[in-house]
């Protein structure tokens, strides 16, 4: 079965045509909070029990967006600040247990089970709205946000290149074997001059979410080949060079 699971970013995955495939939104999920048995969402919990479903298992999981922005911010509101890579190794540490352990937990019950692990979505978060938008998905207040922007760099090109470092980060660290697979759209969606491309941004300025018609058709052509749904969505081959004409 196909089983599509993460933070209200995967609803964009209507699967509505898709036989034998479901899909779990987690509103606010966190990677930090799939392990933890504190959790108020229980996601890591649920998404475990799912393991045990009967047949071959593949889990589609899109984590991360909710630790890279609104938790670390509010981590350095509340805390203290952090250098913004000792977040991102642990939210890694954090994903790599559970990921190892919803492996197990198929083993354990005879089934086959294989992840593709997708990195989060660049932030389409403008600038001007930053501060406003994040006081209220972070819960802290607007003066302790705006405060922080005095002592890291906050701007908009700083979040989209965490975002491009924890993707490089996952494909390090996370991919194991044929079993995790990680797949990554942020180089369609951050341009070369490390800004987001426009028909990502969302029709409302205060949306926290990217454009999901336009993040859609990434993710179809960046599982293209891995899953059976969404073979048809292929880029096209490149026709061959012609041959040269060979030397007298």
């Amino acid at each position: 079965m196909l089983l599509f699971c993460g933070s209200s970013s995967i609803r964009q995955f209507s699967l509505n045509n898709a036989r034998k495939a479901g899909r779990f939104s987690f509103l606010a999920a966190s990677i930090l909070g799939l392990s933890n048995k504190n959790s108020a969402i229980q996601h890591g919990r649920t998404i475990k029990h799912l393991a045990e479903l009967p047949g071959n298992n593949t889990f589609v999981l899109l984590f991360g967006n909710v630790d890279l922005d609104f938790i670390y911010y509010r981590h350095c509101c509340l805390k203290g600040v952090v250098e913004d890579v000792v977040h991102l190794q642990r939210c890694i540490s954090a994903y790599k247990a559970f990921l190892e352990d919803l492996l197990l937990k198929g083993q354990e019950r005879g089934r086959s089970c294989k992840i593709c692990v997708l990195a989060p979505q660049a932030s389409p978060i403008r600038d001007e709205v930053f501060v406003e938008v994040t006081s209220r998905q972070a819960k802290v207040g607007r003066e302790a946000i705006r405060k922080l922007g005095d002592r890291i760099d906050v701007s908009h090109s700083a979040r989209l290149a965490r975002t491009r470092m924890f993707a490089d980060m996952l494909e390090r660290d996370i991919a194991l074997r044929d079993l995790i697979r990680v797949f990554r759209i942020d180089g369609e969606m951050i341009g070369p001059d490390g800004a987001l491309v426009d028909r990502f941004y969302p029709k409302l300025l205060m949306e926290h979410h990217a454009n999901p018609l336009e993040t859609h058709k990434s993710w179809r052509r960046a599982l293209s080949d891995e899953l059976d749904i969404f073979h048809r969505f292929r880029p096209a081959a490149t026709p061959d060079m012609p041959l040269a004409p060979a030397a007298a």
